[in-house]
């Protein structure tokens, strides 16, 4: 697989992990928004923003984690001889544990800690699809 093919696949891995749970949340805000509007004549285009609220969001982000943290850490993976699909994973899972938590730290508020636990499976399966993708050399 080419190497900007690969990076796009694993962004896009990593964001469904972590958009999927954030929008059945979403779904069921706007749900109220929705029969809120209805009963009050308001229109209901707001609820459709607020659904794809977590895809707009999350999508920059982990693409951004993977050019800024991601292509550095397989540099040095590979550069080290310690590529693996356990490394990859590790590393992304770790990566995807402390962005949230650094957040959490500056706002001083611990009420979305549980970002950082979707976060760790969000890296985790980002850099095992990274590891998946890997060249053969075979093709």
């Amino acid at each position: 697989m080419p190497p900007s093919r690969r990076f796009l696949v694993s962004a896009l891995i990593g964001s469904a992990v972590l958009v999927v749970p954030l929008t059945f949340f979403t779904i069921a805000i706007a749900g109220m928004y929705v029969s809120d509007g209805l009963e009050h004549g308001k229109s209901i285009w707001p609820a459709v923003h607020i659904i794809f609220l977590p895809s707009i969001v999350v999508v920059p982000i982990v693409t951004g984690s993977m050019a800024i943290f991601g292509l550095p850490v397989h540099w040095l993976l590979v550069r080290t001889h310690r590529a693996s699909d356990l490394a990859y994973s590790l590393t992304g899972g770790l990566i995807g544990f402390a962005l949230p938590m650094l957040m959490v730290l500056i706002n001083g508020s611990a009420d979305s800690s549980y970002l950082a636990m979707l976060g760790f499976v969000s890296g985790a399966a980002t850099g095992h699809a990274w590891w998946r993708g890997k060249p053969t050399g075979i093709e």
